[in-house]
């Protein structure tokens, strides 16, 4: 019986090799047919994933004793970053693809950037097609020395760093005679070993996606993102500030007496309580905010520039709100992180910065690194995401 699951984004430049990597996995753990030949397979993932001209993000799902993993293939090329965004924003952790010929590039920095933006903490790195470079030791441990370095820069945690060839098949998923200087865990065991910090502790968060009505009573339904509910429970919700008690937990036609982090359920409230898409529920004793003005870490998407004093639309889980630029500081460069301008009036393509934002109506909100679902913010203009990024630890200045 497969233990917790793992959504886990492979993430990198185009032509790593991070379509061939799924591959072997579902190749090799048998999560495909026996009959199906890795090219075929490849080609199959590749095709879906560009299929119809969407280049969006596929999923593949991988099965072992020890782990129900979902695979998310993300598109890598700087074009398709806003897809990438897509992709890992469904992602607990991620595979860094880096290719072993061609190392570290432009793209490989800015993914990293975006992971750490997105909340993604563990990442296990892949230094795929190893055999390109006589798999050689000295090769792999000088490009483990400089990804951890460039993980550590970005706040990330390098859980693993495995020498890989997914053509051959070396340290994918069995362990390889080709390269007998490396003994540690292959690439399967470390993606099963990822541990992925639990919001069970934490003070509980249900973000609204709709409301129905089933058998005469309201049902709010969504996911819970923090904390967990239990039947009985009286629960702040935001931003209008009124309580409501969970009266019944409803889960495909059954029952529950409580719901845990993860879970996409329906809440019957108290006296006929009928919430709406956007409102978030929340434990009375450590609520979130709710904000008028936000401080964002933005990492700008589109070839048009953000520019000071211009309108937006922001959402932020499924809330959504107008929102106006009020200053824009420290514009970087996302690959190197060099500071620009202290104090700017456009942000362009691939740079990131800290901007203000002013909400037209008030959001709930919280620091990305205490809720990532709350923290997470992506602007849209004419109804295209131009820009992503999360709520900063001091996110919510006074107006």
């Amino acid at each position: 019986m497969a233990g917790d699951g793992l959504h886990i984004a492979f993430v990198g430049h185009t032509g790593h090799g991070k379509s061939t990597l799924i591959g072997r996995l579902l190749h090799d753990t048998a999560g495909v047919g026996n009959g199906t030949d890795l090219a075929h397979l490849v080609d199959h993932l590749a095709e879906e994933r560009d299929g119809g001209g969407t280049l969006d993000t596929t999923q593949a799902v991988f099965v072992t004793p020890l782990r129900h993993t979902v695979a998310i293939d993300a598109p890598g090329n700087r074009a398709l970053l806003a897809q990438m965004l897509t992709g890992t924003s469904q992602a607990e952790a991620a595979v860094l693809v880096v290719d072993a010929e061609r190392g570290l590039d432009e793209q490989t920095r800015r993914h990293a950037l975006l992971l750490h933006l997105l909340g993604v903490g563990a990442c296990v790195v892949a230094v795929n097609k190893m055999d390109l470079v006589a798999r050689s030791a000295a090769r792999f441990e000088a490009l483990r020395a400089a990804v951890e370095r460039l993980l550590r820069a970005r706040g990330l945690t390098m859980a693993a760093c495995v020498p890989a060839s997914a053509t051959c098949g070396d340290n994918v998923v069995a362990p390889s005679d080709a390269m007998p200087w490396y003994d540690g865990a292959t690439l399967l065991e470390a993606i099963e070993a990822v541990d992925v910090v639990a919001d069970e502790d934490r003070p509980a968060r249900f973000v609204v996606q709709d409301a129905y009505g089933f058998d005469g009573e309201p049902i709010a339904v969504g996911r819970v993102e923090a904390g967990g509910v239990d039947e009985g429970d009286e629960l702040l919700v935001l931003p209008d500030a009124r309580r409501a008690r969970v009266v019944a937990i409803r889960r495909f036609h059954s029952r529950r007496t409580v719901a845990e982090v993860g879970e996409c359920v329906g809440l019957v409230l108290s006296q006929g309580f009928v919430a709406r898409r956007g409102q978030v529920l929340c434990d009375p004793a450590a609520p979130s905010r709710v904000a008028t003005r936000l401080r964002v870490r933005l990492f700008w998407l589109a070839d048009g520039p953000l520019v000071l004093g211009e309108s937006l639309a922001a959402g932020i889980a499924t809330q959504h709100a107008s929102a106006r630029v009020e200053a824009i500081r420290c514009r970087a460069d996302s690959a190197t992180l060099e500071v620009l301008e202290a104090e700017a009036t456009q942000l362009h393509a691939t740079e990131v910065a800290d901007v203000e934002l002013s909400l037209a109506q008030p959001l709930v909100v919280e620091a990305a690194a205490q809720c990532p679902a709350l923290g997470r913010v992506v602007l849209d203009r004419d109804g295209v995401a131009v820009g992503a990024g999360v709520v900063l630890a001091d996110g919510w200045p006074a107006a």
